[in-house]
């Protein structure tokens, strides 16, 4: 079953911020995905190698393959993205769309 990643989204003067909770999962592993009004995220978090085949007495983390769709409150710049992942959260800065802008 596929397990979903939790999303904080806040919005500063001239950017929107995403930040998605991704421990244990590689860079490698991540798709993004940035529209004007929406974010498509895919990837896979990989079991840890050393438990391969044991048998669990508790098993609460999740792995395998994730997807998520994320909707943006207004209009950004798919251009104008950067992110970056670090100690298990994504990070995405989203330009605003403004008419002003140039």
């Amino acid at each position: 079953m596929p397990w979903v990643p939790r999303v904080d989204i806040y919005e500063q003067s001239e950017e929107l911020v995403v930040e998605i909770e991704l421990p244990g999962v590689e860079p490698h592993e991540i798709s993004v995905t940035v529209h004007a009004n929406k974010i498509e995220l895919k990837g896979k978090k990989k079991e840890d190698e050393k438990a391969r085949g044991a048998h669990y007495i508790r098993l609460e983390r999740e792995y395998g393959h994730f997807s998520r769709f994320i909707p943006l409150p207004f209009l950004v710049f798919p251009d104008h993205t950067v992110a970056w992942l670090e100690d298990g959260v994504l990070t995405i800065k989203l330009k605003k769309y403004k008419k002003d802008y140039k």
